[in-house]
């Protein structure tokens, strides 16, 4: 829809590039879920979620290691600025009360 030629660079594409299909679809995908849902199973969901905020955050390490991406320190900022909000809300005290049975 955006580029030109999608049909020829799909016949015509190397096996690295397939390679990268397999894995973002085999790896990161279904393995992705699997540790996801696994975690669902073992942990309440509030404990759970927090850690989806962190996905920013691993995808800038991620392209700075593996795709020599630049980190700016306005990214720096933001990935400090979201592990500090997982934090928070991971690490938070609850201080609720109890509800009260009106109904006895």
């Amino acid at each position: 829809m955006l580029e030109d030629n999608q049909i020829e660079q799909i016949i015509t594409a190397s096996p690295a590039a397939w390679a990268a299909v397999v894995y973002l679809g085999l790896v990161m995908t279904a393995l992705g879920y699997a540790m996801w849902y696994r975690l669902l199973g073992l942990y309440d969901v509030n404990m759970v979620i927090p850690f989806l905020l962190l996905l920013p955050v691993a995808s800038v390490v991620g392209g700075y290691l593996f795709l020599d991406e630049i980190l700016t320190p306005k990214i720096a900022v933001g990935g400090l600025l979201a592990l500090a909000g997982v934090a928070i809300i991971t690490l938070r005290v609850k201080h609720s009360k109890p509800i009260k049975d009106t109904n006895s």
